[in-house]
């Protein structure tokens, strides 16, 4: 399943949330110019990844989170776009960041990554 799903125009504020869930698949999800701000948050064992970017108009902005060991910590595609700050990625699975097409774009700063 996926925690949080913005489909068409929707507009997300997350501080301070926390999905410590191994059967979630996604736990946030952004398409059809869908936006997200999440600080101070965190994820854990996310299936597929802490936040999905799908679609041109749609972007999240993470800073000062953590994501620990999900399949993708970052996802952005059909150009989505992601913006990474002061963010640390802990074990991560299959890749950090994976984008693909039409756009995609992701900025990555102030961020470590431990394996």
């Amino acid at each position: 399943h996926t925690a949080f799903y913005g489909l068409v125009d929707t507009q997300f504020d997350f501080r301070n949330l926390k999905i410590y869930d191994s059967s979630c698949n996604t736990a946030i999800h952004l398409q059809k110019r869908s936006r997200a701000k999440i600080s101070e948050s965190s994820f854990k064992i996310c299936k597929t990844a802490a936040v999905e970017v799908e679609d041109i108009g749609s972007n999240a902005v993470v800073s000062n989170c953590k994501v620990d060991g999900c399949v993708l910590s970052f996802l952005a595609f059909h150009g989505g776009k992601v913006t990474i700050d002061c963010t640390q990625v802990e074990t991560p699975g299959e890749c950090v960041v994976h984008a693909n097409g039409q756009g995609s774009h992701v900025s990555w700063t102030d961020s470590t990554v431990v394996t």
